[in-house]
Parts: structure tokens; sequence; C-alpha cells
């Protein structure tokens, strides 16, 4: 019979792959390099290092930069002018403003009245009462007295203020007139105000001075004990 051999059997040694390590790595620093960005770093580090060594284009850089520096320091900005504007004159409205009577002066005269544009009622439509009044004054000797008071229109006839007739006024005892209404207009049954304005006595003491309600250019009303107690000091 032919004698069979038996294969022989060596164990496998396995060699570890240098050259795929190796090349791995080498792929794995050209990741990390990027070519692209490494070529630029390098051609600037190299123009850098150039301009340094070469005094000429270094004379020439500070040349252009010092140039540049005078062209902007000789540049002279456009001078806007902004147009004058004319504004118009603004004028305050004439306001009158009441005068008011020092210790040398004498009270002022009362306006001149305007005929009346319609029929006249007799005296006897005009009637007044006592409505109420201001504290009573205290003023220097021969000062000029401000005091308030007002009247109720009692009568059938309406107060018209600077009409001849119409008007309701207050009057001293000598028949100088001192107040007249304040309201243009007061119908029966309405309250007119009064600021009487006189000469205050000379002598200290409290005095009272007798105020008497007429209607200018008609004659005077029956007298209703109206009176202003000056304090003079």
């Amino acid at each position: 019979m032919p004698m069979v051999h038996a294969p022989e059997l060596r164990p496998a040694v396995r060699v570890p792959s240098v050259h795929l390590h190796f090349g791995a790595a080498l792929r794995s620093l050209a990741r990390r390099l990027r070519p692209g960005r490494w070529a630029f770093r390098t051609v600037a580090i190299g123009l850098i290092v150039f301009v340094v060594s070469s005094p000429s284009l270094r004379d020439a850089m500070v040349e252009e930069v010092n140039w540049t520096r005078s062209v902007i320091q000789t540049i002279e900005l456009p001078k806007i002018e902004i147009p004058a504007i004319d504004l118009p004159a603004f004028q305050l409205p004439n306001i009158e403003i009441p005068s008011f009577q020092s210790s040398n002066q004498e009270v002022a005269t009362a306006p001149k009245l305007a005929p009346a544009q319609f029929e006249l009622p007799p005296l006897t439509a005009y009637r007044a009462t006592f409505e109420t009044q201001a504290k009573y004054p205290t003023v220097p000797p021969s000062a000029t007295v401000e005091w308030v008071v007002a009247l109720r229109n009692t009568g059938s006839a309406a107060w018209y203020r600077g009409v001849a007739g119409a008007q309701a006024a207050l009057a001293l005892t000598d028949g100088t007139e001192v107040a007249v209404q304040t309201t243009p207009y007061v119908a029966p049954g309405q309250v007119g105000w009064f600021i009487a304005r006189f000469r205050a006595p000379a002598a200290p003491g409290a005095h009272a001075v007798p105020l008497f309600p007429r209607i200018d250019g008609r004659g005077e009303l029956p007298n209703i004990g109206i009176y202003a107690l000056v304090t003079v000091r």
C-alpha cells in the first residue's frame, strides 16, 4: 500500500502592517495641516520676511504711508451754508390793564355813555337790593379804596352797562360816581357786581362811607343802606 503523509502544520505569525499605520498617520497629518491654509501662511510669512529684509521696499512703503496721510490732511470738507429763515414778527395783542390809583391821584371819571337804542322805561322800573359784599377794607390815610359789592336787580327793567339811562351805578353822598356794573347785562332777578373806588379819609379810625344806587342819566334809586366801613391806619 502506498504511504500517506500527514500535512505539516505551522503556526501562523501575523506581522503588524506598519505601512498601514504610517499611511493613516500621514493622512491625519495632511488633514490637520490643510494644504491651502498651510500654503497661504507660508507665502505670507515669506512676504513679511522679504519686506523686512529689503530696505528699499520698506522705505517705499513708509513713503507711501506718509504721502497718504498728507493727502488726507489737505482734504478740505465742503462748507454747508444754512439759508437764513426770516420769521414773521410776533406782536402781542394790546391788553388794557386797569391802572390803580395811588394816594395822590383822584378817582378817574366815568366813561361816556352811549345813547340807548331802545325805548327806556320809567325810573320806577329800576330797583335793587343788597346781595353780598367783600370784606371791609383797611387802608393807609388818604389811600384809594377798592371794595366789591353785589346788588340784585329787583325791578322790571334790565341793566345795560355803557348805555345812558340803563346803566346801574353807585355814588357817594356828594353824587360822585364810584362804581358801575361790571356785568354787561343784568336781567331782572339777576345779580350785578360793582367795584367801588374812592378816596379814604385822612384821619385814622373806622369810617362808614355810604353808597347810593342810581341809574346813570336817569337819577337815584331808593337808598338800600349800603356803606363801606373803611379802617384807616
